[in-house]
């Protein structure tokens, strides 16, 4: 299936010129991404971006950790006997 899905993917794009902007190479490009006046485009932009997502998706999960549902996680992989018998569901957990 993943040879199929090529072949449709790459009719679709030689078929549908609008999608890669009527470029004769087939190469999809895009506007720089500017956001609040910063150009994400530049190596230093993409650096930016890429250290905010990070710290984004960090401090995401060191909350969710931190909260009933990353405790309840912890006690299951500890012990999932002892995880039940104190009232944690494990296949809702």
């Amino acid at each position: 299936s993943t040879l199929a899905a090529q072949f449709v993917v790459e009719w679709v794009l030689t078929r549908f010129s609008w999608f890669t902007n009527d470029n004769a190479s087939g190469v999809i490009t895009s506007p720089p991404l500017i956001i609040a006046g910063v150009n994400f485009s530049s190596p230093q932009g993409r650096y930016l971006l890429t250290l905010g997502l990070v710290v984004l998706l960090f401090w995401l999960a060191r909350n969710l950790l931190r909260g009933e549902l990353g405790r309840n996680w912890m006690a299951v992989r500890d012990m999932d006997t002892a995880a039940a018998v104190i009232g944690i569901r494990l296949f809702k957990a």
